[in-house]
C-alpha cells in the first residue's frame, strides 16, 4: 500500500511539472475515491521537496481517470498522461477507497504511514483494511531515485494493522487452495465438522510484520473455522533497475499447516498484471 500512496504523491507532484529525487513528503488526511476507471485524490496538506523546488499546499484535489491504458491525473490547470501502465502498479489498480491517510517520508531514512481504512480491489473481490500504521527507518540517505523511498522499509520496518477482511469471493476462491482433509485432521479430536463452508476465510487480525536486515517475521490470528495462528518468515528486497520488490518466502504457516505453496499458488492464479510469481518469490513491478 505504501508504494501505491507513494506513487500516488509522485503523480501528484509531477502535475507540477516536477522530476527531480524525492527529498521529503508529508501528507495529511489524504482521500481517495476510485472506482477502476475514473475517481479523485485529496489531501488537506501536502508539503514535498523534489530536487530544489518545494510544494506547500492546503486543499489539493486531483481528478483521476484510466483508459486504453493511459492514467490521467488532472489538477485543472495542469494535467499528466501515464503511458504503458498496464504491466506496472496502476494498471492493476481497481477499485481504491482510502480515509484519512496521513505519511511522512524524509530521504535520510524515514517513512512512517498511518490511515483509517482502506478498500482495495486485488484478485478476487474487494477487501476491506482497518487502521494500519507503519513505522520505517534506515541508516543511509537515499539515492537520486525517485523509487528509492522503498529501501527504509526493507532494512527496517514494523507494520501493526488491527484487522483485514477477505471479500466473499476471494474466500471462495480459497476453499480449493486448501484441503479439509488437513483441517481435519487438527480438529476432529476435539469433536469439530469441517466443511467447505468452514474453510472460508474470513478476517486476519492483529497482523505484525517486523523487518530488519532485509528480512521479515509475519505473526497474527486468521479467522477461518477457528481463531489459528499465522506466522511465517522470508526476506524483501528492491531491485532498482527492474523496479521490482521482491519478497521471498521461506515459510508461512497457519496453525500447524504449511500454506506457503497455496499463497505462491493463488497469486499467480490472481494474474495481477503486475506481479509475477519465480520459485519461491514474488516480484511486484512497482
Amino acid at each position: 500500500m505504501k508504494k501505491l500512496i507513494l506513487l500516488l504523491a509522485v503523480s501528484l507532484f509531477c502535475t507540477a511539472g516536477f522530476s527531480a529525487d524525492l527529498r521529503h513528503l508529508k501528507i495529511r488526511l489524504l482521500n481517495v475515491d476510485y472506482d477502476g476507471s475514473q475517481g479523485f485524490a485529496e489531501a488537506s496538506v501536502l508539503d514535498a521537496a523534489l530536487g530544489s523546488t518545494t510544494i506547500e499546499t492546503n486543499g489539493y484535489h486531483l481528478d483521476v481517470s484510466k483508459l486504453d491504458g493511459i492514467m490521467t491525473f488532472d489538477k485543472g490547470d495542469t494535467k499528466i498522461m501515464l503511458n504503458d501502465i498496464e504491466n506496472g502498479v496502476f494498471g492493476s489498480l481497481g477499485v481504491l477507497r482510502i480515509s484519512n491517510l496521513n505519511l511522512d517520508y524524509i530521504n535520510t531514512g524515514m517513512l512512517a504511514l498511518n490511515f483509517d481504512s482502506v478498500a482495495m480491489q486485488a484478485g478476487d473481490g474487494v477487501h476491506q483494511m482497518g487502521k494500519l500504521d507503519l513505522k520505517c527507518k534506515s541508516t543511509s540517505t537515499r539515492n537520486g531515485d525517485i523509487f528509492s523511498f522503498l529501501t527504509p522499509c526493507t532494512e527496517y520496518g514494523v507494520l501493526y494493522m488491527p484487522e483485514f477482511l477477505f471479500s466473499p469471493e476471494s474466500g471462495k476462491s480459497m476453499v480449493e487452495a486448501f484441503s479439509i482433509d488437513e483441517f481435519e485432521q487438527m480438529y476432529i479430536a476435539e469433536g469439530h465438522k469441517i466443511t467447505a463452508k468452514g474453510l472460508l476465510p474470513d478476517r486476519i487480525k492483529d497482523l505484525l510484520i517486523n523487518i530488519k536486515d532485509n528480512n521479515f517475521t509475519i505473526n497474527g490470528v486468521v479467522k477461518i473455522l477457528f481463531n489459528l495462528k499465522l506466522k511465517g518468515n522470508g526476506s524483501i528486497k528492491y531491485h532498482e533497475q527492474s523496479a521490482e520488490l521482491e519478497v521471498h518466502l521461506d515459510k508461512i504457516k497457519v496453525g500447524i499447516i504449511g500454506i506457503t505453496g497455496t499463497v505462491l499458488k493463488k497469486l499467480k492464479e490472481a494474474k495481477l498484471k503486475n506481479v509475477r510469481v519465480s520459485g519461491d518469490s514474488i516480484f511486484i513491478k512497482i
